[in-house]
């Protein structure tokens, strides 16, 4: 068994179009460290 304290869930992409704006956003990140040491684990 694998000792996660969390959910695996990570969005490394999230983009939407701004309520007031109309302006499209986009944000972008790396999975944290210990998501990417379960990743490493599983794969």
């Amino acid at each position: 068994a694998l000792d996660f304290p969390r959910q695996a869930l990570h969005a490394a992409r999230l983009g939407f179009t701004h309520p007031a704006t109309g302006r499209p956003l986009l944000f972008e990140t790396a999975p944290p460290d210990d998501f990417q040491t379960l990743i490493a684990k599983i794969a």
